[in-house]
């Protein structure tokens, strides 16, 4: 391949990685607007968020990473910090959302990673049909 060449599939690969983030971005902004519309159950989202928060706890996620829990009706907003560098922080999370799982099957998730190696991570778990976007799970 030439050197154009290159150039040309660098910028391609670019725009398409932009665009995915845009995208990503609109998906992530469409499901926190509904589960901010969402309205809250008293009897449901403290139960809820309680299972979660022993779930988080069995999975060493509750130990400074868990930045918070909120659930609604029928979808929990949580939102998890941590140190990915080893791979763990996945490894946990990955965990908790098989040990949550039959309770509220339905789940996005948006995670960056930040310039120091830090995963953010913010799990939309439902027990609705879908959590807001195309129905990822």
């Amino acid at each position: 391949m030439s050197e154009p060449e290159a150039q040309d599939k660098r910028l391609a690969d670019d725009a398409y990685k932009a665009e995915q983030e845009r995208l990503n971005e609109e998906r992530v902004a469409h499901i926190e607007t509904n589960f901010r519309i969402e309205k809250s159950d008293p009897e449901w989202a403290p139960k809820t968020a309680s299972t979660l928060q022993d779930a988080l706890r069995q999975n060493h996620l509750d130990q400074g990473l868990a930045q918070g829990i909120d659930c609604r009706s029928q979808t929990c907003r949580v939102e998890l910090n941590g140190d990915n560098s080893t791979g763990d922080h996945m490894k946990s999370i990955m965990r908790f959302i098989h040990e949550v799982g039959s309770e509220m099957p339905n789940m996005d998730a948006d995670q960056r990673i930040d310039e120091s190696g830090n995963m953010h991570t913010v799990l939309y778990l439902s027990n609705a049909a879908e959590t807001g976007s195309s129905g990822g799970k």
